[in-house]
């Protein structure tokens, strides 16, 4: 065993002659043709299979030593192997072949050899994952282009409900989208979780790959199933700025809501994400459109202290006096958080009553947030008319 895992060849070969048993294995499973495979020793290899070594004889989690061949990349192996007779659709024990060892590591002449050889294409794994998915994860596209070219399905799916795009999607390798775009892939699909490669490559930030996709028109307003968010809102709360602009730039709507009832507006004033709100802004988002809980985009930044936001959002017309669904204004929510910056760009600008003051210095003793007492009972006298 020992000298097959070095490749010493003349000492396998004087083992052997001394009455070595070649099928021996270890406590594993492990015989030498297995560790001759995995390693790539040719000589040893040839050596073993001339002295009557098991080629279909499997080991470890049901592999064979075809398969070991395939995974490590050692494709004059494997073509020895099948010579012998090595079955070329044997599986583990996760039912993965040979063609998905090789399509794992990548291997586009092995693919070709072993599909020339009577391999399935299209065979599936316990997880669902053919060949092409294999290789798409990793993003080798000669693997994936041996593969198309033998037909393999671009649709098929995995247990998780995604398909080869909606992988190399949310994994960011833009030539394997580009090629699967190429050959006609459903740029629509929703996996499981309802998740489109729009949506996965836009909550992963992957900008080059959003555009290629935008390109073939998909349909912006699907929902994924957990929150009903769009694409757009999904790149608003990630904070992916350049996406949430070539999403509008394609028609987006601007002011479509998730089961909660938040915008992309909502959305990336609550998460602070000042140049998503400024996209958002410029594209014309309705700063009035509140959630389930009443909270409009200027009520949901308050929380999180972005001034610059709130003072955006004002600007842009949005209502300084309304109230969320708990009876909780600007001026309260302001207080309790001890946005000091806020309370000031409110109490410069708006007319609270006595009644408003007495609420927010409430909350804000309860708080023990001392400097906000202060600047409500000074009343803050810097108003503008």
């Amino acid at each position: 065993m020992k000298a097959a895992s070095k490749g010493h060849s003349r000492c396998v070969e004087l083992l052997i002659a001394h009455n070595a048993e070649v099928n021996a294995s270890n406590s594993n499973g492990v015989h030498p043709l297995d560790v001759g495979c995995q390693d790539g020793h040719f000589d040893v290899v040839m050596l073993l299979l001339e002295k009557g070594a098991y080629v279909n004889k499997c080991y470890g989690e049901n592999r064979y030593p075809i398969h070991a061949a395939a995974l490590n990349g050692h494709r004059k192996i494997v073509e020895k192997l099948i010579e012998k007779g090595a079955n070329v659709n044997s599986i583990d024990k996760k039912k993965r072949t040979v063609l998905m060892m090789a399509a794992h590591k990548g291997d586009s002449e092995t693919c070709r050899l072993l599909i020339k050889k009577g391999a399935d294409v299209n065979r599936a794994g316990d997880n669902g994952w053919t060949p092409l998915m294999l290789c798409t994860q990793y993003g080798k596209t000669d693997c994936m282009k041996a593969l198309i070219d033998e037909k393999a399905n671009i649709e098929a799916i995995d247990h998780k409900g995604n398909t080869a795009l909606n992988t190399c999607s949310a994994n960011g390798h833009k030539d394997a989208v580009c090629l699967l775009l190429d050959h006609g892939a459903d740029v629509d699909h929703a996996n499981n979780e309802g998740l489109t490669p729009l949506m996965l490559s836009s909550n992963n930030g992957h900008t080059d790959i959003v555009k290629h996709i935008l390109e073939k028109k998909p349909k912006l307003e699907l929902k994924e199933y957990e929150r009903q968010d769009t694409a757009l809102i999904i790149a608003a709360r990630r904070g992916h700025e350049n996406i949430v602009r070539a999403l509008i730039q394609s028609g987006a709507n601007v002011d479509a809501t998730n089961n909660h009832g938040s915008t992309a507006l909502n959305i990336s004033a609550q998460y602070g994400h000042k140049s998503i709100v400024d996209e958002l802004l410029t594209a014309r988002a309705d700063v009035s459109l509140a959630d389930k809980d009443g909270d409009t985009p200027l009520l949901s930044c308050i929380g999180i202290k972005h001034h610059h936001i709130f003072e955006a959002l004002v600007n842009a017309g949005a209502n300084t006096k309304v109230v969320n669904k708990k009876n909780e204004g600007a001026l309260y929510l302001a207080s309790k958080s001890g946005s000091i910056q806020i309370l000031k760009l409110l109490l410069g600008r708006e007319e609270f009553t006595d009644e408003d003051k007495q609420r927010a210095a409430a909350v804000a003793l309860q708080s023990k947030r001392n400097e906000i007492r202060k600047l409500l009972s000074a009343g803050f006298g810097n108003r503008r008319h």
